[in-house]
């Protein structure tokens, strides 16, 4: 009988739109050499791997996903969309169309990216199709070898690249319309806790990113944020709405952005501003953070993170009309439009087991979704 070796792994997609750099972490808790299935070269690479060691390969448009193919552009009756007016740059479950061969239970997302009358362009290809990839691969653990006695098997290319990522990434030449009828941004709920393993991974982030900080704004945060030790020194302004206590140690700044959003702190008075688990439920984002913009300085990191589900496993998800990486893509279009933000970034981290799930033959999973950005120098 065949011997085969497994390991813990870390899968990490790169990938640049038009406007940001997009990092996708995908965690598998056990690949199998012998029997899974790996892009390029890895195959023959990751089995000499030990732990700790690294292999990355660049692929270009159309390797790692299907390439891109006009023909995946089909004309559909905007009236196939039955929960109103279907929005150009948004996706949309492929079995709600209504096609003849398209199965109604098909939940794989397509994407609208024109409309002329009655009709919409819906794009079937995958959202990664027209972008250069570069995937990456850590080891994390190694088992010892053990007799091959068949199992699932992991696809690792399409694992990395299935389930969101590209659907945050903006149509080449227009911005995508995130106007709901339904349910809209609103305020996070109440603090609550969130699971040990996604904590350290924002604490990763903000260590990260907020490297030297020293005044630091929480906007909103649903937990209480992981800042690096310097930072929680100097002290945290945190900005609360009316029924929300503080989530930190931190002079808190009481007031509802719902209503009023401005924020009562100089120009270019703060180092950093983080928004721990709640960026995808911040009223009126676009007010919001063009005032964080005004108040950071030159530079200053902005770091916004949520989960899919909402941290601590409770309360609604903001924005149900939006599927996760959607609302990454909100994030991002809103932080452009500013005027306010460079060196825009988005980084996922899917797979990795929750530290407090209950023990199971197959572990609870977390996805975190993150933004990162840099003020601008210019407020003009």
């Amino acid at each position: 009988m065949p011997q085969s070796r497994e390991a813990r792994a870390e899968f990490i997609l790169e990938w640049r739109s038009r406007s940001a750099l997009h990092r996708e972490r995908l965690r598998l808790r056990r690949i199998n050499f012998w029997r899974d299935i790996f892009p390029g070269g890895f195959g023959e690479v990751l089995p000499a791997l030990s732990q700790g060691e690294e292999h990355v390969e660049r692929f270009e448009a159309g390797v790692l996903v299907p390439p891109w193919d006009e023909r995946s552009v089909r004309r559909v009756p905007a009236a196939a969309v039955p929960w109103g007016e279907a929005r150009v740059g948004r996706f949309y479950a492929r079995g709600i169309l209504g096609l003849p061969d398209m199965d109604p239970e098909d939940r794989r997302p397509v994407r609208v990216v024109a409309r002329e009358g009655e009709m919409l362009h819906v794009d079937f290809n995958h959202p990664l199709a027209r972008y250069p990839l570069t995937l990456g691969a850590r080891i994390l653990e190694t088992f010892p070898p053990r007799e091959e006695r068949g199992g699932f098997c992991h696809d690792v290319g399409e694992a990395v690249t299935h389930n969101g990522p590209g659907m945050q990434a903006p149509l080449p030449d227009r911005e995508t319309d995130f106007h709901a009828r339904g349910p809209a941004l609103g305020p996070p709920a109440a603090a609550q806790a969130a699971d040990p393993a996604t904590l350290a991974l924002v604490s990763d982030l903000h260590a990260r990113y907020l490297e030297g900080a020293a005044a630091v704004l929480d906007l909103m945060s649903a937990v209480a944020p992981p800042l690096p030790a310097e930072a929680a020194a100097a002290g945290v302004t945190a900005l609360r709405g009316p029924d929300r206590g503080p989530a930190s140690d931190a002079d808190v700044v009481a007031r509802d952005p719902a209503e009023d959003p401005r924020l009562p702190l100089p120009d270019r008075s703060m180092d950093a501003c983080v928004c721990c688990l709640g960026a995808d439920a911040l009223p009126r984002p676009a007010d919001l953070l063009a005032e964080v913009g005004r108040v950071l300085k030159p530079g200053a990191p902005l770091v916004l993170t949520f989960t899919d589900p909402p941290a601590g496993g409770g309360g609604p998800t903001p924005r149900p009309d939006l599927y996760p990486f959607e609302r990454l893509g909100l994030l991002l279009q809103t932080l452009e439009q500013s005027g306010r933000f460079r060196n825009l970034e988005s980084e996922t981290v899917r797979g990795y087991p929750l530290a407090a799930a209950p023990p199971s033959p197959l572990p609870a999973t977390g996805a975190l979704f993150a933004v990162a950005a840099a003020a601008g120098p210019d407020r003009s």
